[in-house]
């Protein structure tokens, strides 16, 4: 899929993983019930917003395990099509798999029935892992303090203090401790940050042992290009709460390329106990399901056998970001994205009006408040991507989407809100210019702040 995506030769293309755009989906429809829309005109105005922002959707891991999401697929997914979108999918589950075992899934069987009529599905089945294929002698992360992935007892002598020292040499021993990022109105815990750089630490139990979603996840990887996660236990079916975040929380560090350093209690390879898996009930699926049960690409409907299946695709994952080309892909992307979006915007000076301090990852707001002159440049020098002296409505849009991150925890800025706060930037400008020049937006921020109109 991300072959596909960069070497199709057109502007209006977007790549995404299937969880954060539902999660941009509930955010747009939630914008537009407030403001008092009916629900098919929430739709429209839902599906007009994403086709401006590409006509080819590309999605990765395609999955329906939330009712909310299965819920308002099917018309979300008709008026995209309707619109002229065209959708490319790849998925872990052929058609008639999605939503198996869901909470009211004959509300959903229709969608099953229009992808089958609407769709060109082709099934992709091999017994080849191929992040495992290319994992030659050189491109792994051969040298122990490459590494992102540390053993601790017996098996892993010495990890433990590699891995502190990979930490201190990261966060260059500045370290800001009990920080919060905010999501969706409430607030993630950030138990340790460095004070210079987008790297933060995590224990398991901060991540994955009590309630997360996808959203908390993909906050976090917008936020910081390095997570430690600490004290990883082996685990278990018995527990499948933790393995679910656990899982979703790789795939959505992953899809964003962001490096993950992790110091567990078992090798990579055992770090889920297999322990009691009923290969009988694996069979019995299989049989009902017509196939052979030792099809890479069956899933049984068992939930044992269905995470098993999701785990093995994360160990892939995971055995492929602690490969050398995965972490010079990372470090490069961290290099030309430069400081995250929240950091950026904490070291503009001042503190708005619910205080805030500089120790806080995401408690400064400058909201309604007046920005320094120097604050100002930066702001200009970050968003004027390409130097040409203005600020364009793609630069416009990215700036606002991460003043959004900074201040509420996710990136969807209501089409209305973006034009009314670009025609108040203009309107500061001559009166025939059309576009943001550097002294209105001058004059605009030393006003307002980072405040959007709308």
């Amino acid at each position: 899929m991300e072959l596909f995506h960069e070497v199709l030769p057109i502007e209006g293309k977007r790549r995404v993983h299937f969880h954060e755009f539902m999660l941009q989906v509930h955010r747009m429809l939630h914008s537009m019930q407030q403001r008092g829309l009916k629900s098919d005109a929430m739709i429209d105005s839902c599906v007009e917003a994403l086709y401006n922002e590409g006509w080819v959707l590309c999605f990765d891991e395609f999955q329906v395990t939330d009712i909310a999401d299965a819920m308002v697929i099917r018309r979300l997914f008709e008026s995209l099509l309707a619109r002229g979108t065209v959708v490319v999918i790849t998925s872990n589950r052929a058609p008639d798999e999605l939503y198996k075992n869901g909470i009211q899934r004959d509300l959903f069987l229709p969608f099953i029935d229009d992808i089958k009529e609407q769709f060109d599905v082709v099934n992709l089945q091999s017994d080849v892992d191929y992040r495992m294929m290319s994992m030659t002698k050189s491109a792994q992360a051969t040298n122990p303090e490459d590494s992102v992935y540390f053993v601790s007892g017996s098996t892993g002598v010495g990890q433990a203090a590699k891995y502190e020292r990979l930490w201190d040499q990261l966060s260059k021993k500045a370290v800001v401790r009990n920080s919060t990022l905010r999501v969706q109105g409430r607030t993630i815990a950030v138990p340790q940050a460095a004070r210079n750089d987008d790297v933060a630490r995590f224990s398991f139990d901060d991540l994955c042992g009590r309630p997360r979603g996808a959203a908390d996840y993909y906050a976090i990887a917008s936020t910081f290009h390095t997570v430690f996660v600490d004290d990883v236990p082996q685990l278990q079916l018995s527990s499948l709460n933790p393995m679910r975040r656990f899982i979703t929380m790789i795939d959505t560090f992953y899809d964003a390329k962001t490096k993950v350093v992790i110091h567990a209690r078992a090798p990579m390879n055992d770090l889920l106990d297999k322990a009691g898996v009923d290969d009988d009930r694996r069979s019995a699926d299989a049989a009902d399901a017509g196939v052979d049960e030792d099809d890479a690409a069956y899933v049984g409907s068992s939930s044992n056998i269905d995470e098993i299946f999701a785990f093995d695709r994360t160990l892939s994952r995971l055995h492929e970001m602690n490969r050398a080309d995965y972490l010079t892909q990372a470090s490069k992307r961290a290099d030309r994205l430069g400081p995250s979006p929240v950091r950026f915007l904490s070291q503009l000076k001042g503190h708005g009006k619910n205080g805030g301090s500089a120790d806080d990852v995401a408690s400064v707001s400058l909201e309604n408040q007046a920005m320094t002159a120097q604050d100002i440049q930066m702001l200009w020098e970050r968003y004027d991507r390409n130097g040409d002296g203005k600020i364009d409505d793609r630069e416009l849009r990215s700036m606002l989407s991460e003043i959004t991150l900074f201040q509420a925890g996710h990136r969807h800025v209501p089409e209305e809100v973006f034009a009314a706060t670009r025609d108040a930037l203009r309107r500061l400008g001559a009166p025939d210019d059309h576009t943001i020049q550097w002294e209105s937006f001058r004059v605009y921020f030393e006003r307002f702040g980072l405040t959007m109109r709308g």
